[in-house]
């Protein structure tokens, strides 16, 4: 069975500094579906073309070929729930459990909190914007596992900033 009769690939978009994979997907033809992610509106979209902006050109990585679709759409849950679990920016969430895809969490005083590509997502603005008021100081942040590299903003100081046109950031 050729390309043309269906037959699918799991693939990986990869951020080349670190080789961390910040989205799965499925696609008969995966560099076809990568330029097609640098040129669509969406969060994945918007970092690539970040990426490009530093001179980066994200990595395509290919998990698993040669598969019919029931396969393939099975395999790519699997590959996101993996990529998902090694932490960091991650954007597609199909396929995983309802409280990996809305992580948020309440803690009595402190408020709440998202991941760091949710939270960007959820208040329309880059990942590498909100990584940077972190180094700034200007919101709090928490690491949630041992390497830093799935950290947690809190939403409540976010939205102050994004909702209040004086303090918001340029």
């Amino acid at each position: 069975m050729s390309k043309s009769e269906g037959l699918q690939t799991i693939y990986g978009i990869a951020d080349p500094r670190d080789f961390h994979t910040f989205y799965v997907g499925r696609s008969i033809h995966p560099k076809k579906r990568l330029y097609q992610h640098s040129k669509a509106q969406t969060p994945v979209g918007v970092y690539i073309r970040e990426l490009q902006a530093y001179g980066y050109d994200p990595m395509l990585a290919i998990f698993e070929t040669d598969l019919h679709s029931l396969v393939a759409q099975r395999q790519e849950y699997m590959w996101i729930r993996r990529k998902a679990a090694e932490g960091g920016i991650f954007f597609n969430y199909q396929g995983l459990p309802y409280k990996q895809r809305f992580p948020f969490y309440q803690a009595s005083e402190a408020g709440h909190w998202a991941y760091l590509g949710i939270a960007a997502r959820e208040l329309g603005t880059s990942a590498a914007k909100l990584s940077s008021m972190i180094t700034l100081g200007k919101i709090q942040a928490r690491c949630t596992r041992r390497d830093d590299r799935c950290v947690l903003v809190n939403l409540d100081e976010l939205h102050q900033i994004f909702d209040n046109p004086i303090q918001r950031v340029s």
